[in-house]
């Protein structure tokens, strides 16, 4: 399927809109943590231990089973 639509010479728009949903993974929890921390700080800290839990969660699974992209 990349082969198919991806062409490094012509990046089409959604090309742009997957970059931009990529992105947003990182952008977005940091943007959220500091808008918690300067806003109310008692929802950071349960919003810290959830995203602290998923991404353990997610490591332990990737531990468990090392399963490897398609």
């Amino acid at each position: 399927m990349q082969e198919a639509l991806w062409d490094p010479d012509d990046p089409r728009w959604w090309d742009l809109a997957a970059w931009l949903v990529y992105l947003s993974h990182f952008v977005t929890t940091l943007a959220v943590a500091f808008a918690l921390w300067f806003g109310d700080l008692h929802r950071f800290r349960r919003w810290r231990r959830l995203v602290l839990a998923t991404s353990f969660a997610g490591f332990a699974t990737y531990v468990a089973y090392p399963a490897v992209p398609p």
